[in-house]
């Protein structure tokens, strides 16, 4: 059950992800940055979640790879983030080409 709910808060990841890069163009940018806050919040809960949980496996050293990879995308994810925010900040058009 726990692997199941953990999958399931995991694909929020991606879906928070493109509703801040959909957003880039569209809001102001006390909002964006309000929606970018949101997502490193998240970011920091997961973190928390895997952290804890990291102990409860059958081998220390898989513990150990999910730790080291959760803080990796959390350093990502703070990263793009605030590189994100600079450029809402700035004269930027668009990060992506959007297909529509």
């Amino acid at each position: 059950m726990a692997r199941f709910v953990a999958r399931r808060i995991l694909l929020l990841v991606p879906l928070l992800f493109g509703i801040v890069l959909l957003a880039f163009q569209q809001v102001s940018t006390p909002v964006f940055a309000l929606l970018l806050l949101g997502f490193v919040a998240y970011t920091a809960w997961i973190l928390v979640a895997v952290w804890r949980s990291a102990e409860n496996v059958g081998r220390k050293d898989y513990g150990l790879i999910a730790r080291a990879l959760t803080v990796a995308w959390a350093i990502n994810s703070v990263l793009v983030s605030g590189f994100l925010l600079l450029g809402h900040l700035g004269t930027v058009e668009s990060p992506l080409p959007l297909p529509f």
